[in-house]
């Protein structure tokens, strides 16, 4: 009983936080647009691991692991065509350096070059609509 009781007081906190945090959420979401600082980058990569259940049956399972970034935008100004390349730039770099780390702590093997370049292209696929937000916010 005392658990059915906690139960319910925490769907009541819960709801009670959600509609709080929705009644938020515009005036949150006209701040972030007026003036973008930053843009999350993820560069997911696939990974095969092997579990072993017992010596005769290894299982071989595919688990996607990403790498997030932040991308400081704060001095670019994004009304200019120079400093929307300079993004564009700044984005395909950091996609690489997340592809080059995550393939340096989890190693694939002779399909590195197509699995990196899908990774580079996830990333930076990531990362474009806010890209567009941030170059929108600044017209």
């Amino acid at each position: 009983m005392k658990q059915n009781i906690c139960t319910m007081k925490m769907k009541t906190v819960l709801a009670t936080v959600t509609i709080l945090m929705l009644g938020l959420a515009p005036a949150l979401a006209s701040d972030e647009n007026d003036k973008m600082e930053e843009i999350i980058v993820q560069a997911p990569m696939s990974v095969e691991r092997k579990a072993l259940h017992s010596a005769a049956d290894p299982t071989v399972k595919t688990e996607v692991v990403e790498l997030t970034r932040k991308l400081y935008i704060g001095d670019l100004d994004l009304s200019k065509h120079a400093d929307v390349k300079e993004l564009e730039s700044r984005i395909e770099q950091m996609a690489k350096d997340s592809c080059k780390k995550l393939n340096a702590m989890f190693p694939l093997g002779d399909s590195r070059s197509r699995d990196a370049r899908r990774c580079v292209e996830r990333a930076i696929k990531s990362a474009m609509a806010e890209k567009q937000a941030a170059i929108t916010a600044a017209q």
